[in-house]
């Protein structure tokens, strides 16, 4: 998944404001209304209305002049206190245990193991940051007062907000050495785990011919492949290695006769497992001259961009990349095409007498932190070219945010249009284009061979008052369902298009100076096989503009759940100044409920999930009456209840932030930057909510020690 609806920070901050002051003066009219009614009670109206105005004219001076140095003396009592209550060790020894015997029931071998091993670290994290926050933040105070150990502070010039103040920061500052050191840990455990490495038996390489499907490994050759091994079996799996042409130069004069000086092959690892790996050399010769070929085996280093300092320094400590290529230079003879160079001697041969041993990296492309540059539209074509107002074909799946387009002969298409792309967005010579397809077959076929498509690049433009389209030659590729494949293509593309007189033209063009028309082009995606269909959504196709780094990813979402947790001390602080630890417990786990299934409790209120709210649905799964039936006789006054409490509830969630938000495991574990400006806004609400509790715990314990 991707943010590709994502709101940016600058867009969504006037209007947030806006709302949260509405809020704020409502919420703060409220309760000076329910903080008259009940001094109305206990004091009678006029005294009741002298009381509330004294208490709200000595809370600006009592919150202006607030001492940090007060308030840091009671942060550090509450350190003292929990530390004394070894709740502490108490989580931290259940997180050890988790890893230490959790690794040994995660299958490393699933397709994509990088999200089993984020969701147990993060999910496990998560639940026992909780966990702790409920059990420190709601039994302090109430323990405090029942055991008049608050006395002692409250006889100190200290006022009541500087108490519930340094609550909060004092178990911030155990949740943030906690948090911490669990997020370290886990990192370590998610990087380890998943690293593997293969070998490979140079004997093993085998011919094959471009594009073929008939090959021994079963699969369908990359373009330019000549040759194909298998690597050795390593957490459940095995990758097919290519020899992948990259680069031809002839003699002098670039003519046919001269034949050909040169050839660069790389050495390539197939995804396998939503990974690759890249290769490393070791040992050996790396030079043979055979059959009038030079044989010359390098290793080039693959230089890694960072857009900022932090990730410049993060890149330091990670593993180089390196890829393997061989370079082939003709001594004697002439050769026309790379076939009869590779004719001389077989590859195997080759690295044989060399006597390298081929080993790969640690995995790539699994923990990822992928920068998109999203369409500006999607349309669809149908299979008689036209534009559609559809979300493409129906197939019958319920998923509604993909479209299908059908294959074979069908001109139906999916286009993406972009718009805004700059050279700067990319390196000099090459662009990276993600996809995530989903795939519809209505043939019963081989499984091994999987689905082709093509993509293309198609612009048109205004010249001489006609407008031209221009098309570059289509890539075709092989659909990887489930995951996310990447095309390098080069920016050097072949556009081809109708001159004035109606003969066919070609010319090469870079693809964003010369092909784009300022910034603008559209990317045109169809499925080649008859009886199959691409599934397509807004965000399957676009732009990769580079990677981000994984840790500082990772460290984000740990931020996270580290806002979770204030949410949960600030809440649990506020609750245990006018309840006791039992109540204030249950009550602090009704709102983390609501913060955490806000969308559901919305949508039993708006009765598009049927069975009635929560004492309707008790009677109906204790009777096994199915949720159509209507309820019959006086039992029906339990649905008038379950109104009020849906609605009481459903008011909850738009006071109590979405917990879910704040988790953002899903873009790390499917590989995605978390934009900044999303951890920006998620701290805003979190420090607003905060700080809105810090207030009412001020007033709830102001008017508990005057009653006192």
């Amino acid at each position: 998944m991707g943010y590709e609806e994502f709101v940016s920070f600058a867009d969504w901050l006037p209007s947030s404001l806006a709302t949260f002051g509405l809020i704020l003066v409502s919420c703060a009219f409220l309760g000076a209304i329910l903080a008259y009614l009940v001094g109305i009670v206990r004091y009678g109206p006029s005294e009741a209305f002298y009381k509330l105005w004294e208490g709200i004219f000595q809370a600006f001076p009592d919150l202006l002049f607030t001492s940090p140095k007060r308030v840091a003396a009671i942060a550090r009592l509450a350190i003292q206190e929990t530390l004394r209550r070894r709740v502490l060790l108490v989580v931290f020894a259940l997180f050890a245990l988790a890893l230490l015997f959790g690794g040994w029931f995660l299958d490393a071998g699933s397709d994509h193991p990088e999200r089993t091993y984020l969701g147990f670290v993060l999910g496990g994290t998560q639940f026992l940051v909780l966990f702790l926050g409920l059990l420190i933040s709601t039994a302090s105070l109430p323990q405090d007062i029942q055991n008049k150990t608050i006395y002692t502070v409250v006889t100190k010039p200290i006022r009541a907000g500087e108490i519930i103040m340094g609550r909060v920061l004092g178990f911030l500052l155990i949740g943030t050495v906690m948090i911490g050191s669990m997020g370290l840990i886990s990192y370590f455990f998610v990087v380890g785990g998943l690293n593997h490495r293969h070998s490979v038996d140079v004997s093993e390489f085998v011919r094959v011919n471009p594009d073929s499907t008939d090959t021994s490994s079963g699969r369908r050759a990359s373009a330019n492949a000549y040759y194909e091994a298998l690597s050795t079996r390593n957490a459940r799996h095995r990758h097919r290695i290519e020899l992948v042409l990259q680069q031809l130069s002839r003699g002098e004069g670039g003519s046919i006769g001269s034949g050909l000086q040169t050839a660069i092959f790389y050495l390539q690892v197939q995804n396998e497992s939503g990974h690759t790996h890249d290769f490393r050399s070791v040992g050996g010769n790396q030079e043979l001259i055979a059959g009038g070929i030079k044989y010359t085996l390098f290793e080039e280093k693959i230089e890694q961009k960072s857009s900022g300092l932090l990730e410049s320094l993060l890149n330091l400590f990670s593993e180089s990349r390196y890829r393997v290529g061989l370079r082939m230079d003709v001594e004697e003879g002439i050769f026309e095409n790379p076939e009869a160079m590779l004719a001389q001697r077989p590859l195997n041969e080759v690295l044989q007498e060399m006597n390298v041993t081929l080993v790969t990296s640690n995995p790539q492309e699994m923990l990822q932190a992928r920068v998109p540059y999203y369409a500006r539209e999607l349309s669809y074509l149908d299979r008689e070219g036209n534009i559609t107002e559809e979300r493409g074909m129906s197939v019958g799946k319920m998923n509604e945010k993909y479209g299908y387009i059908d294959g074979g002969t069908s001109l139906a298409r999916a286009i993406y249009r972009f718009n805004g792309l700059r050279p700067g967005m990319f390196s000099d010579d090459r662009v990276a284009i993600d996809m995530n397809l989903r795939v519809f077959r209505t043939l019963k076929g081989d499984i091994i061979h999987r689905v082709t498509g093509s993509v293309y690049f198609r612009v048109t433009k205004e010249e001489d008052g006609r407008k031209i389209t221009y098309e570059t030659e289509p890539v075709v590729f092989e659909s990887q369902e489930y995951s996310v494949q990447t095309l390098e293509l080069s920016r050097n593309v072949v556009a081809l298009w109708t001159d004035v007189e109606g003969n066919p033209a070609r010319q090469e063009m870079d693809l964003l100076t010369e092909f784009a028309d300022n910034g603008k082009f559209e990317v045109v995606l169809r499925c080649n096989e008859a009886g199959m269909y691409f599934g397509v959504a807004p965000s399957s196709v676009y732009f990769k503009l580079r990677d981000g780094s994984f840790a500082l990813n990772f460290a984000k979402c740990f931020f996270g759940i580290w806002l979770q947790f204030m949410l949960i001390s600030s809440l649990g602080v506020t609750l245990s100044s006018f309840l006791n630890a039992s109540v204030s417990l249950l009550a602090t786990v009704v709102a983390l409920l609501i913060g955490f299934f806000g969308d559901f409790i919305r949508d039993v209120a708006t009765q598009q999930i049927e069975g009635g709210g929560p004492l309707e649905a008790t009677y109906r799964l204790i009777t096994q009456m199915n949720v159509t039936s209507e309820l019959e006789g006086t039992i029906r006054f339990v649905s008038y209840i379950d109104v009020l409490l849906v609605k009481l509830m459903e008011v909850m969630t738009y006071i109590i932030p979405d917990f879910t938000q704040m988790h953002t495991q899903g873009p790390l574990a499917d590989g995605y930057n978390i934009p900044v400006g999303l951890v920006g806004f998620h701290t805003m609400v979190a420090f607003a909510f905060a700080m809105v509790l810090c207030i009412v715990g001020y007033f709830s314990l102001k008017t508990r020690e005057i009653a006192a």
